[in-house]
């Protein structure tokens, strides 16, 4: 039965569908193109809106530490690296488009500190920044 109804992502989409359907007066089964292209725009317009919110929320430790253990679970590079990238945003407070932008040369590693070049930031247009991070 599962396996028809499909995946609980799959099921919650359908299920806000239908919501909006009913809420716009539209059927929505079978749907019609113009039913599809008005809930496309709608989708359109809910993402505009919550890019327009001021600042993300940080994620917290107890959210932080199964994602990693979920990166490291199949003990590949790819999947270190993955949580290392995590761990390195946790504790950097960088955003992910900063984060994804450094290159090794960026970063300045020594016993107790990493350094790392930012050569833009949100806060910084058009001058570069040099961030210390403890490890302790």
């Amino acid at each position: 039965e599962a396996k028809r109804e499909g995946s609980p992502q799959r099921r919650t989409a359908v299920r806000l569908f239908e919501s909006w359907c009913a809420e716009q007066g539209r059927v929505a089964k079978p749907c019609t193109t113009a039913t599809y292209t008005e809930y496309g725009r709608h989708l359109m317009k809910e993402e505009q809106a919550g890019a327009a919110q001021e600042g993300s929320v940080p994620i917290t430790l107890p959210y932080l530490v199964p994602m990693m253990k979920k990166a490291e679970a199949d003990d590949r590079p790819i999947g270190w690296r993955d949580s290392a990238m995590l761990a390195f945003g946790y504790r950097f407070l960088g955003r992910s488009i900063e984060d994804v932008g450094l290159d090794l040369e960026d970063l300045t590693i020594t016993d107790d500190r990493v350094f790392v070049w930012l050569a833009e930031d949100k806060t910084h247009k058009g001058e570069g920044t040099q961030t210390i991070t403890s490890t302790g």
